[in-house]
């Protein structure tokens, strides 16, 4: 499974807007692997309890309860890829700046089994709904890890890190 935060470009009125202009980066999204372990992810929790109230797509409005800390489930290992694409479902436009965590968040497999149950709005299972892999073509491929930055002011140590960046592809 994968968790998909996404960004849209300040100078859109509306994620809307931002979609049907269509201008290439006009969104950013984050993505987050999941890997599949014995102990339930706690940080999961507040959403994984409300999957029961989701009844039908589109239609069904009920809020998390508990507050969800957002910063925990990015993974602390900064290390991600980044590329030019487009949205994972139909009509595909190429409007993304992905950025994919290279490492993944923990899921239990009954966390896993509530996000299975979810249907779409046609009352289809949203399990193994994934696109085939796209080619790559002409875009580059880079990898942004976390680096020692000389000569940085190492008082404070997050100040002592920045990004890497290197071309994969």
């Amino acid at each position: 499974m994968e968790l998909h935060f996404v960004h849209y470009a300040s100078y859109h009125d509306s994620m809307f807007d931002a979609f049907y202009e269509g201008k290439p980066e006009s969104f950013a999204v984050l993505g987050v692997f999941f890997t599949l372990t014995k102990k339930h992810n706690p940080n999961l929790q507040p959403i994984v309890s409300q999957l029961r109230n989701i009844l039908v797509p589109r239609e069904s409005k009920h809020f998390i309860k508990k507050s969800v800390n957002l910063y925990w489930l990015i993974p602390r290992n900064l290390k991600f890829f980044t590329y030019k694409g487009s949205f994972t479902y139909p009509p595909c436009a190429e409007v993304v700046l992905w950025n994919v965590f290279e490492t993944p968040i923990p899921i239990s497999e009954r966390q896993l089994k509530a996000f299975r149950r979810l249907k779409t709005y046609k009352g289809e299972s949203m399990a193994d709904n994934f696109r085939s892999e796209q080619r790559l073509g002409d875009r580059p491929l880079v990898l942004y890890q976390n680096v020692r930055v000389s000569g940085a002011d190492c008082n404070d140590k997050f100040n002592c890190w920045g990004y890497g960046k290197r071309p994969i592809l």
